[in-house]
């Protein structure tokens, strides 16, 4: 059937099996997009949950270096702004 001449008959089942396939398609797509916007909507709220811990967790990092300096917290503060400018890309 792959390589071989096909009756109209066989030709016409075939056309009636994509149409068929293609209704199918055409039906679920609305649903699996409604999933995909579902799913978008869900990364984009994780996302900026994440972006407000993250920028809480460097607030928090920086005064306490503010209160009290040390090498340690300054080479942090410093790490941790070379990760956030790495992740903004």
């Amino acid at each position: 059937m792959a390589g071989g001449k096909q009756t109209p008959r066989q030709r016409m089942i075939n056309l009636m099996y994509l149409v068929l396939t293609a209704m199918l398609a055409l039906q679920v797509s609305s649903t699996i997009i409604d999933k995909f916007i579902f799913l978008n909507a869900s990364l984009e709220h994780s996302l900026v949950f994440a972006r407000q811990a993250s920028e809480a967790s460097l607030g928090a990092l920086k005064k306490k270096v503010e209160k009290d300096p040390s090498a340690e917290g300054t080479k942090a503060v410093r790490r941790a702004e070379e990760l956030k400018k790495k992740t903004a890309e």
